[in-house]
């Protein structure tokens, strides 16, 4: 099998809405990038943003809880 061309990112806030990856949410995000680590080649990443409340502010918590990695 190959490996996806890229990875889809977005988290479930706790009323069910699509929110930010961080914290509160329900994805366990070293679990994916884990996975991610051995995929070859490896995927690149796209944090999701639709639907959410304020996009750029949400944004800018996803790029720190990955980099708090």
């Amino acid at each position: 099998s190959s490996a996806p061309a890229a990875v889809r990112l977005s988290d479930l806030t706790a009323s069910g809405m699509r929110g930010p990856i961080g914290r509160g949410g329900r994805l366990d995000i070293v679990a994916v990038m884990a996975s991610m680590s051995v995929l070859t080649p490896t995927p690149g990443l796209v944090i999701d943003c639709r639907q959410w409340i304020d996009p750029w502010a949400g944004l800018e918590r996803s790029l720190a809880a990955l980099q708090s990695l």
